[in-house]
């Protein structure tokens, strides 16, 4: 078996011709201003010709450059940030760029201001409800998503799909005997 790093790889005829190179660069540091979606990352021998770099990304959005040194990079998200804990990635053409262990990833907070239904709902589940609010994923496949609702048995709702601001979701059984009071 051959492995790249600690995962298996699968070669053609078992030749495998890997080119290893050593990690360039490393991001020691960054900032994000929510209300205007710009990204700041600081840090050692980065790539600083904008041709050498993939992409950057940030709370699921990759990232526009405007400018870019050996020591610092600024760009503004594409889209709305997601909800969660995130650190920035910088892919260079040679890969993920490092990231210091001392980063501490910035929290990005969604808020629920309304939710419809909220009466009348099937105890078998079945219902739709319609959340809406903020920093809602706009990429369900790329979002780990987990809505309960506050009845005794903290029942599930199943997310369907969403939008920045609204969130649709289908509710599971409630437990009955519980739900029929």
């Amino acid at each position: 078996m051959v492995t790249v790093g600690e995962h298996p790889a699968v070669c053609h005829n078992l030749t495998c011709n890997y080119n290893y190179t050593v990690p360039v660069g490393e991001v020691t540091a960054y900032t994000f201003t929510q209300s205007t979606k710009v990204l700041t990352i600081t840090g050692t021998n980065l790539p600083a010709n904008t041709s050498m770099i993939r992409h950057v990304e940030f709370a699921h959005s990759k990232c526009t450059i405007s400018a870019a040194s050996s020591t610092s990079l600024t760009c503004t998200l594409d889209n709305v940030p997601v909800c969660g804990s995130h650190l920035p990635m910088l892919f260079s053409k040679m890969g993920l760029v490092n990231t210091t262990s001392t980063l501490t990833p910035t929290v990005i907070t969604c808020t629920a201001t309304s939710i419809v239904p909220t009466t009348d709902l099937n105890l078998l589940g079945g219902d739709n409800l319609t959340i809406t609010g903020t920093n809602f994923p706009w990429n369900m496949p790329r979002s780990d998503i987990s809505i309960t609702l506050s009845d005794t048995q903290k029942t599930k709702c199943i997310p369907q799909w969403s939008t920045p601001t609204t969130l649709v979701c289908l509710t599971s059984p409630f437990d009955k005997t519980v739900s029929a009071g």
